[in-house]
């Protein structure tokens, strides 16, 4: 037998022992002041109750008095026949150690066991937070470490759990949490988190339930399949007489697995994976999360992609074309107007003659309408001026280049200019 073990031992019977020491020392307390002496009176005598499940209160039920008892005091004999009653279900036949009552395992049986012994001490004996104890007798999943819940929220009510001892637990917070395993994934809904429990508690009801599994224990090991396929989830040695779940040991790392799995890259690939940052940056990343690079040489060649991503735009010069008299090129555009006129126009069509820079502007309620507009301006302009127009320059918008306004346009000897695409600024006089 280890330290461990003896000392579990010692402090599971010092426990019994205080425990029935104090339940006689309190009835001896009530006998003894019932009736006081010199008094005549009977005493009063209240009626016993049995207590609820989980909930450490007995009243004792008081004996009798009888002719023997002088000046309140109890007889020789009422110590011997009266057992204390047990303190979860209140019956008198046997003690609460030895009570079926019990939910947890770790209570059963006249001599506390010393998983009894270390819950009480504190033991060391799991230093893992990931670790679960399975139990069959436990309702909800129960853990001290808050970090094992994933999804969590306060816990609002009032309620407590009830331990073998007879004391309650505070619930602080309650959530649920997931372990990804290899083959599948095991979902832990219902925790309840309570920072005074001393091991993490796993309701195997619970856990079969929501996971649609099995649990098998033997005298040497555990292991949970699979209610359809038989695929084993979990196995493991037991410890003791204990069944301890070291979900650790099996949950997998998928950065990891990932990282070991990766076919090694040159840096240059890594670059275009990454979306082409700058050489300091690229090396940290690589560095930092320990990407599988097959040499971390960066090539000095220019890289195609970031001299086009990376590069301004060329300003456009101004033209060093002047015109010599009037109508020999007009400029035009049509601007769209986010405010709607009172007479219903949205658009606005613009005239620029490039000799004199004299500007004619002509509201439109739809772009079809432009066709028209440059037909009257064309034949009200070259009256008044006494001379045709030769050149339009636009920009290349379908008003413009529909079939209709380009066949006017040939029709009528006038040269379209047009901008090159998407280079409006080409059109910069109108």
């Amino acid at each position: 037998m280890t330290f461990e073990e003896f000392q579990s031992e010692l402090l599971g019977y010092e426990q019994l022992l205080g425990a029935q020491t104090q339940t006689i020392e309190s009835s001896s307390f009530a006998l003894y002041s019932n009736k006081g002496p010199g008094q005549n009176r009977k005493p009063k005598y209240g009626s016993s109750q049995k207590p609820n499940f989980g909930k450490n209160l007995a009243q004792k039920k008081p004996f009798s008095s009888t002719s023997n008892t002088h000046q309140g005091k109890p007889s020789s004999n009422q110590f011997a026949t009266n057992k204390p009653p047990c303190q979860i279900c209140g019956r008198t036949n046997h003690q609460s150690l030895d009570c079926f009552h019990r939910m947890d395992y770790a209570y059963q049986g006249r001599h506390p066991s010393k998983e009894l012994a270390a819950m009480v001490a504190q033991s060391n004996l799991f230093h893992d937070d990931e670790t679960w104890l399975a139990d069959s007798g436990a309702i909800n999943h129960i853990t001290a470490d808050l970090a094992n819940l994933t999804l969590q929220q306060p816990y609002q009510g009032t309620e407590t759990v009830a331990v073998g001892n007879g004391n309650g637990l505070n619930v602080t917070h309650t959530g649920s949490t997931t372990y990804h395993l290899p083959t599948s994934d095991l979902h832990l809904n219902d925790i309840l988190h309570c920072p005074n429990v001393s091991n993490n508690l796993l309701s195997i009801q619970k856990f079969c339930q929501d996971n649609n599994c099995y649990f098998k224990l033997t005298d040497s090991y555990f292991l949970v399949r699979d209610n359809l396929t038989g695929a084993i989830f979990l196995q493991g040695p037991s410890e003791g007489s204990l069944y301890p779940v070291h979900h650790n040991k099996y949950v997998t790392n998928k950065r990891a697995s990932v990282a070991l799995m990766g076919i090694k890259a040159s840096t240059d690939i890594w670059h275009k994976r990454l979306g082409h940052p700058n050489p300091q940056t690229l090396h940290r990343v690589l560095k930092n999360y320990q990407l599988p690079v097959s040499s971390n040489k960066f090539h000095s060649e220019l890289c195609m992609p970031c001299q086009l991503g990376k590069s301004k735009h060329l300003p456009i010069n101004k033209s060093d074309r002047v015109s010599s008299r009037s109508l020999e090129l007009i400029h035009s555009d049509v601007w769209t107007s986010p405010v709607l006129s009172i007479n219903g126009f949205k658009y606005y069509v613009l005239f620029i003659d490039d000799f004199s820079r004299y500007s004619w502007l002509f509201p439109l309620k739809f772009k079809s309408d432009l066709f028209d507009c440059f037909v009257k301006f064309k034949c009200i302009i070259e009256n008044q001026l006494s001379c045709k127009i030769k050149q339009f320059q636009t920009d290349d918008g379908g008003e413009y280049t529909k079939n209709l306004f380009s066949k006017f346009l040939t029709d009528n000897g006038i040269y379209h200019r047009l901008t090159c695409p998407r280079t409006f600024q080409q059109n910069g006089i109108a």
